[in-house]
Parts: structure tokens; C-alpha cells; sequence
């Protein structure tokens, strides 16, 4: 990995355990002398220093494996309390406030609130879902360790740069499934839903049975050789809860832990990945969410190669950023997001008095059933479950014929030599539920 991909900012996941004797010594050691196995006024019970010198065995230990002693290497993370507790690693947002200040009040690390991030599940590209709703983003913390700390960890406790991962161990994470309420916007932003608790869902039968698969998943994958990215596992992500009557199908696109995935790579580099030594090959289904319309509004597909470029006269990239902000809206685009025009001029794409509308105009004249859409039968988290839904069943289904798979939303990436096995499954299935 390169210096400047090493430097990239950097998501906190606490997903990290001691293994050794040094590593377990900082832990025991720091934990002590930083006071965490006491409150204000009394000591904790043998219990509650249990866990809290878990909980702080976490955050330090991932804070050494993400940083890897790098003074300049910045990680972020969300105070938000619902960015805390069980579906991140047990690691409580009270406990972690102090842990913080402890740290911050010994020189160990520099913490300031950071600049502006996006979040959203859909991919940066042009009609993902920052460009449909506007930049919707949230203040998150910015963490670096100081030279101090690195002095620490090398002469008192032996933790060098080199080889520090030896050290740890990554953790299986308690759940992989991850439940948010619908967003918020709030003026021109748009801000992604709070975090559902775990305690409102855990009984319920169909989250044991997503829980059931997702791990199946993630065991089989932790088991291959995945070469040229990180595997970090995945994590299916439900959206728009609610409280009563929650049918489990909305949202539901299965995403990379953390931000150090493969799925965050864009495509020329995922080029370079290869599963147990070998080459792959990325296989997409185009125009999946276009397709999927067509069978929710019981339209016949138009007998052509690409369903985006069937508008004369206007390139169809124009049209698929047109498209993608029309079916997650569920109602025609009449305005560009400043960043879809970005990327347009940026292809050499943009033309004067290219208007949102006009192209509309051109694009309603082939799909004029686009007009009858609405946002409870035919929006993005309609569209992006049943989507979810057969690249769940796909890596199921290849994973019993031992075949690896590595989902990006819409595409999977294979080893070359299974490619047309891959393919005959992946549509075979997608087309299946069309009928």
C-alpha cells in the first residue's frame, strides 16, 4: 500500500484484541494508570472493571492497529451515542468519553471535531444518493497519537512499527446486521437515520434468519485469500424502521466494515483484486434498478442492449444520472445537484442548456410510465432490497458450490475461472425475480 492510501483518514472500529504479552501488558498497565478501573468517587465492582477494561482493550488496541504508531495517520469516528454499544464491538459511548479525556489529559492523543463526512450507502458516483439529496453530512471527531504516545508503546512496552499486527487479533462483530430509522433532513441537509437499538429487534424471527445468513457469509469469506484489498467482512444495513409491522425490506444492501474496504476502492483498482492467488473478474447487472422498476410497474423491458441509451442526442451517462436521481426519488428529476453537473463537465458531458428538465423531457417520451412512480412502492429502499436480495441468495448460493464472491451493491467479484458459473447464477436469479 502506498504512503498516500496508507494516510487516508481512517474510520475508528474497535474490532481489535491483545494476543501477546506485550500487547496485553499496555492494555492492563494504561488501564490502571489512566484510572479507568475507578469512578470519581469509588472503585468498581470486579464486574463492571470486567468490562470496562474490555471496552478499553478494544478502543486501544484498534487505536494502535488503525494508526499503526503514525503521528500523521488521522482517524475519525462519530460521538453520535447511536454509533455506539453492541453493533460496535460492546464499546459504550460514557465509557469511551472517558477513555478519551484519560488519554487526551496524558499527551497519549490529540482529538479535535473534524471537517464534514459523507454518509450514505450508496456509492460515490454520478446519481449517488449525495448527489439526489444534496451533501448530507455530520460532524465527526478527529483522533491522532502522539509522539509520546509512539515512545510508549515502543521503549516501555516493546510495540514497534514494523509487524505490529502480530499483536492483535480482529473481532468477529457481535451482529451483522445493522438497523437504522428512516433520515432526517434538516434544511438543505439530509442526515442518515438514527441507529435502531438491538434490544427493539433482537427477538424478532426474521432478524435471526438475516443474522443467520450474513454470518454464513462472512465465515466462509474470512476463510479465503483476498489479495490487492482489505476484507474487512459485511455488514447488511436495513433501512427506514419502523417501531410496529417492520417487514425487514427496505434497504438491505449488503457494506464493507469499516473504511478500509474493498468496496470504498474505486473500480480501476478493484481490477487488481485477486481471491486465493487468482484473477477476477467483476460482474455487473446493468441497469438494475431501471430493470427493477419495470417489474414493480408492470412494464414490458424494451428489447435493447442498454436501457440507458435509447434517448437520441443525449450521451447516456446524461441519462443513467438522470435515472438514478429519478427512481431513488421515485418522481422526475427538474434540477441537477451541483455535483452531478460537477461530474458531467468533468466527462466533457455538460452541455449549455442541458437542463435537468429537458432531459426529462427526452427521457419521459421512452419510459413515460416514470411519472406514476411513488416513494412507498418504487423508491430507492424498495429498489435497493430486492437488489440486495439476490446478491444475497448469489453469494449463498455460490458459496454452497464453493465458489468466493465478493459483493459491490449490484456486481459481485469472482476468480476468472468461475466466471460463467458466476454469471448463469447471478442472472439466473435477478431474471427469476422478474417473472
Amino acid at each position: 500500500m502506498n504512503n498516500v492510501q496508507e494516510l487516508r483518514t481512517r474510520m475508528w472500529v474497535f474490532d481489535r484484541t491483545p494476543i501477546t504479552q506485550e500487547a496485553k501488558k499496555i492494555v492492563d498497565q494504561l488501564f490502571i494508570s489512566l484510572h479507568l478501573n475507578k469512578t470519581n468517587s469509588k472503585k468498581l465492582t470486579q464486574k463492571q472493571a470486567n468490562t470496562a477494561k474490555l471496552m478499553f482493550s478494544r478502543i486501544l488496541c484498534s487505536l494502535i492497529c488503525i494508526t499503526r504508531l503514525n503521528p500523521h495517520q488521522i482517524i475519525y469516528r462519530s460521538l453520535s451515542k447511536d454509533e455506539f454499544g453492541l453493533s460496535y464491538y460492546g464499546v459504550s459511548y460514557p465509557f469511551f468519553k472517558k477513555a478519551m479525556a484519560a488519554l487526551k489529559a496524558k499527551g497519549y492523543i490529540t482529538h479535535e471535531l473534524g471537517g464534514m463526512y459523507p454518509l450514505t450507502d450508496f456509492p460515490d458516483e454520478i446519481g449517488g444518493e449525495e448527489q439526489i439529496t444534496g451533501w448530507h453530512s455530520t460532524k465527526a471527531s478527529q483522533f491522532t497519537v502522539t509522539p509520546k504516545f509512539i515512545k510508549l508503546c515502543g521503549n516501555k512496552y516493546g510495540l514497534g512499527k514494523k509487524k505490529i499486527e502480530r499483536h492483535f487479533q480482529k473481532l468477529e462483530p457481535a451482529s451483522y446486521i445493522d438497523v437504522r430509522y428512516p433520515s432526517v433532513r434538516h434544511g438543505r441537509f439530509k442526515y442518515k437515520g438514527r441507529r435502531v437499538s438491538y434490544s427493539s429487534y433482537r427477538l424478532d424471527p426474521q432478524y435471526a434468519f438475516e443474522e443467520k445468513d450474513m454470518k454464513k457469509i462472512n465465515d466462509y469469506l474470512n476463510k479465503q485469500d483476498i489479495g490487492g484489498a482489505c476484507f474487512t467482512g459485511l455488514r447488511r444495513k436495513f433501512n427506514n424502521y419502523t417501531d410496529e409491522g417492520y417487514n425487514w425490506d427496505k434497504g438491505g444492501r449488503l457494506c464493507g466494515i469499516g473504511s478500509d474496504h474493498y468496496q470504498a476502492l474505486p473500480s480501476k483498482d478493484r481490477k487488481h483484486i485477486t481471491i486465493n492467488g487468482e484473477p477476477t473478474v467483476e460482474i455487473d447487472i446493468m441497469a438494475s434498478h431501471l430493470t427493477i422498476a419495470h417489474r414493480l410497474m408492470d412494464k414490458p423491458l424494451r428489447n435493447e442492449p442498454d436501457l440507458y441509451d435509447v434517448v437520441k442526442g443525449v450521451h447516456r451517462s446524461v441519462v443513467k444520472a438522470w435515472m438514478t436521481i429519478t427512481l431513488a426519488n421515485a418522481k422526475p428529476c427538474v434540477r441537477w445537484p451541483a455535483r452531478v453537473t460537477k461530474k458531467l463537465r468533468e466527462k466533457g458531458l455538460w452541455k449549455k442548456g442541458m437542463t435537468a428538465t429537458k432531459v426529462g423531457q427526452a427521457v419521459l417520451r421512452v419510459y413515460p410510465w416514470l411519472t406514476d412512480l411513488s416513494m412507498e412502492d418504487h423508491g430507492w429502499p424498495v429498489l435497493q432490497y430486492i437488489e440486495a436480495e439476490v446478491i444475497k441468495e448469489t453469494l449463498l448460493n455460490l458459496i454452497d458450490r464453493d465458489i468466493p464472491a465478493l459483493p459491490i451493491h449490484d456486481s459481485i467479484i469472482v476468480p476468472q475461472s468461475h466466471q460463467q458459473e458466476a454469471e448463469d447464477v447471478l442472472f439466473g436469479l435477478f431474471y427469476a425475480m422478474l417473472r
